[in-house]
């Protein structure tokens, strides 16, 4: 049976970006910080703007989606 992994970055509830515009990514590719201690790769679907700075929708390797706040420390780009 296969572990899921969580991200540790802040997850963001569905409603609160509903209204935002969405701005197309320059760069799709990045990666998050896990549950498990590594790294892994995820798809940057879009950012919006949020008041505290930044929200990114990630598709993670296993096929969720959602909202994450932005933080270098559990989400950075994947190409440097």
């Amino acid at each position: 049976m296969a572990v899921t992994l969580d991200p540790l970055a802040r997850r963001l509830p569905a409603g609160l970006l509903i209204d935002s515009i969405r701005h197309e990514p320059l760069s799709r590719q990045a990666e998050i910080w896990c549950s498990d201690r590594s790294w892994r790769p995820c798809t940057v679907l879009a950012w919006a703007s949020i008041r505290d700075g930044w929200a990114v929708l990630l598709r993670l390797p296993d096929g969720r989606e959602g909202w994450y706040a932005l933080a270098s420390n559990v989400i950075r780009n994947a190409t440097g």
